[in-house]
């Protein structure tokens, strides 16, 4: 009798597992004849209205089942999943946590089993819509606890068991919010479990582990996975987070349609991160090529393409993104950027944001948020028209410019009057025009605006020292580098002013304070410590090497010729070793501000007599930049100061052949010019110079 039950109700179990639900019935039909008093018929069809959602019977089944076995844990479970699949989650919870785990001894059959895993993964759930977060973790780590038990170390896990055991394994690592380097490792075991993880939750542990890598740890912290020491060199070990990222993401793209945009973003991000813009452009145009793209889309190509350098395919881009959304200021500010500062298009920057304006203001009055953005706009007009005062090549062209220059940027300061940036570029205008006064008043207003921005306290150095105030011009200077001791634009500025003031030694020092902070050379020991630097901002101070100058201070130039040639030599080795250990870095190409560094170099060497170092400092920015009129112009000055006029007067001709508004150079020609009592070609030289500026 009782072989003939346990067959029976082997056949319902096999039935139940395969879903082949007639069969079950039919068993079940027999069964209910035979044994009246169980249970089993009524768990049955609990089940069954359960998965093919007829609540109400499920509902009226368990009630049977739970009169004729109040205390039985499988009806407890129907009834806890049936509560959840109804989004009651309060009552689902109160019948789960009358489900008890089985003693570790226990046998548990696997039907039991795979109760047992699913009501544990269905109280986790309710535990995270009801915020316990750490109780949910609880409630996982026992679930693998004892699908670990349960199924030979997960090495042979019940295919309908399996989908709860993964969502334990995907919740879990999200769950450790205060401690991010737990998640990333239970994501990696997650990975690493025994058995085969289906697509989609092998997708969201590897994007998930990808997004942790990327957002947690530096890289100083990052741990490798560990090699295999059974079989070395067989299996690939990313040795950084991004790495890691990426081949996590690269995978989870292979489980995923290859034109998905989500991953592809993420992607992306990582590409930002190791700062390869060229694998960016790459991965938006496959993606583009798949699927008809969004404004978002195409404004991420711009300007990935924009830092990979491609500025007029940036600039196409861009003027898709404005076709689709033209009342999108970003777009047209984006796009006037990329004609302004990288194509040379000035008229067509203002054209844009013209129009911009035009469209935007309209729509946007009615809304006083969007008043930052009319600012923006006036602002950027009014830049855009001071940039085309100084290309403008007739003099009254450049006073159009200049007044709308104006015009835009004081109704942008009407619109917003607390904005540094406009205060900034008013300045710069009022400077252009000669007004200095004024020019200072905005710098001042940026400062107390914004005194943590170098540029500004570098543009007041500027304006003092045009106004011949030099001790208050290094004043500004030591309290900017006093913010910023690292700026190397800033310790050029003060270099350059120490040169004003007769301290040829200190300069020195100060240029060679520069090479430092550039990182072109590490620090060299000195007799004396340098001054230390301290400020920010771009400065360029002029100071001109045929002015005599006093011979004021406790050192006079020669008694610094020893310590000036040893700091050239210094600088000659220690650049040469540099270059050696770094060709890519400091091969001879344009670099502007290295350039600069060895023009004003040379001067200072030049102002203090030696004019073989100073030489040497010409050579080194002419294997930088060959067409640099700048560099020809110092060249001269130096050749003058030695008494070479005709020679002086030959490389003043190049510069003016490079550059025909280099207004100093045609000083100099000038100046040249009349010692030589060459009154009419001085006059022909000077008008050249105020036509142009």
């Amino acid at each position: 009798m009782f072989k003939k039950r346990s067959g029976l109700e082997a056949d319902i179990e096999n039935a139940r597992y395969t879903k082949d639900w007639p069969s079950v019935f039919s068993y079940l039909k027999k069964y209910a004849k035979q044994y009246p008093d169980s249970i089993l018929e009524s768990v049955v069809k609990a089940e069954h209205a359960i998965d093919i959602r007829d609540y109400v019977n499920a509902r009226a089944f368990l009630e049977r089942a739970k009169r004729q076995d109040v205390d039985n844990e499988e009806v407890i479970a129907l009834y806890g999943r049936l509560e959840w699949e109804i989004k009651d989650v309060d009552k689902a919870l109160q019948y789960l946590m009358l489900v008890h785990m089985p003693l570790p001894d226990h046998l548990v059959p696997p039907r039991i089993a795979r109760i047992l895993i699913q009501s544990w993964q269905i109280k986790g759930m309710c535990q995270e819509e009801r915020r316990e977060y750490k109780q949910a973790a609880a409630t996982y780590v026992e679930l693998l606890q004892m699908a670990y038990r349960f199924y030979n170390r997960l090495t042979s896990v019940d295919p309908l068991a399996k989908p709860f055991i993964e969502t334990a394994h995907c919740r879990l690592p999200c769950l450790q919010f205060e401690n991010v380097n737990a998640s990333i490792e239970l994501t990696r075991e997650a990975l690493a479990v025994p058995y085969e993880l289906s697509p989609d939750s092998s997708q969201k542990l590897l994007r998930h582990l990808a997004r942790l890598l990327l957002r947690n740890s530096c890289s100083g912290s990052y741990v490798a996975v560990k090699d295999d020491p059974a079989a070395p060199g067989l299996r690939y070990v990313p040795r950084s987070i991004q790495e890691e990222a990426m081949l996590s993401l690269l995978l989870s793209l292979r489980l995923n349609d290859p034109s998905s945009f989500d991953i592809t973003e993420e992607i992306c991000q990582v590409y930002c991160r190791m700062n390869l813009p060229a694998p960016i452009v790459e991965a938006y145009e496959r993606l583009l090529a798949h699927q008809i793209g969004d404004v978002h889309q195409f404004m991420q190509l711009a300007l990935a393409l924009m830092s990979s350098g491609q500025y007029r395919k940036a600039a196409r881009m861009m003027e898709e993104c404005q076709a689709r959304d033209p009342l999108n200021p970003v777009f047209s500010l984006l796009s006037a950027k990329l004609n302004i500062n990288y194509l040379r298009k000035t008229q067509k920057a203002i054209k844009v944001l013209e129009e911009a304006l035009t469209h935007f203001t309209g729509v946007a009055r009615s809304k006083p948020e969007n008043r930052i953005w009319i600012s923006r706009l006036h602002m950027s007009l009014g830049v855009c028209h001071g940039k085309a005062a100084l290309e403008a090549k007739l003099y009254e062209d450049k006073k159009i410019y200049q007044k709308k220059a104006l015009f835009y940027l004081l109704s942008a300061k009407k619109i917003d009057p607390d904005d540094a940036t406009t205060e900034y570029h008013l300045a710069l205008i009022y400077s252009d025009i000669r007004d200095i006064n004024r020019a200072i008043t905005c710098v001042k207003r940026c400062l107390t605006l914004d005194n943590t921005n170098s540029k500004y306290w570098g543009l007041l150095s500027l304006l003092l020292s045009s106004q011949k105030k030099y001790n208050a011009a290094l004043t500004v200077v030591n309290h900017a580098l006093s913010e910023d001791p690292s700026n190397t634009d800033l310790t050029i500025a003060k270099a350059k002013l120490l040169q004003q003031l007769d301290e040829p030694l200190q300069a020195l020092h100060s240029f060679r304070s520069a090479f430092t902070q550039y990182s072109v050379l590490s620090p060299l020991e000195e007799d004396k410590p340098a001054e230390t630097p301290r400020i920010s901002g771009a400065s360029s101070v002029h100071s001109h090497g045929t002015e005599s100058k006093s011979k004021r201070g406790a050192l006079s130039i020669e008694d610094t010729q020893s310590i000036a040639q040893s700091q050239a030599r210094s600088l000659q080795l220690s650049v040469h070793k540099y270059s050696l250990d770094h060709p890519d870095e400091i091969a001879p190409t344009n670099n502007p501000l290295l350039t600069r560094l060895w023009i004003a170099a040379a001067e200072a060497f030049a102002q203090a007599g030696q004019f073989a170092d100073a030489a040497e400092c010409i050579q080194e920015a002419t294997n930088l930049d060959s067409t640099n009129a700048d560099i020809l112009y110092q060249e001269g000055c130096m050749l003058e100061m030695q008494g070479q006029k005709q020679e002086a007067l030959s490389l003043y001709a190049r510069a003016i052949s490079i550059d025909a508004t280099h207004v100093m150079t045609m000083i100099r020609q000038a100046m040249v010019a009349l010692e030589s009592n060459d009154s009419y070609f001085a006059e022909q030289i000077l008008s050249s110079a105020v036509r142009t500026d």
